[in-house]
């Protein structure tokens, strides 16, 4: 990741989390939306992690023209892995939030 794209994505992640912050303050003080933007980026690491092995034991490139075959499926795979990953941590904070 390029140190401006990095910069971008820190920046960001760090005015979610004030954001969230601010607008948790009250009466119900609760923990969970406040890390709700490291949440989501926890499961994107993971879904990286996920799609890296993919790239790396499954999909073994031997000939230019498998690349764009490979870039498609790791899309794919790396989609499919975020969205499922989202919705089980969405469940996840669902019920955390509901038992408070």
């Amino acid at each position: 990741m390029g140190s401006y794209l990095f910069g971008s994505y820190a920046e960001s992640s760090c005015a979610a989390l004030v954001v969230a912050s601010i607008s948790s303050f009250g009466i119900n003080h609760q923990f969970t939306p406040m890390v709700y933007p490291l949440l989501v980026s926890s499961v994107g690491i993971i879904a990286c992690l996920i799609t890296t092995l993919f790239a790396t034991d499954f999909f073994e490139i031997k000939a230019v023209s498998e690349i764009e075959p490979a870039l498609k499926k790791q899309l794919i795979i790396s989609t499919v892995v975020m969205t499922i990953g989202i919705a089980l941590m969405l469940a996840w904070s669902s019920i955390h939030l509901h038992h408070l």
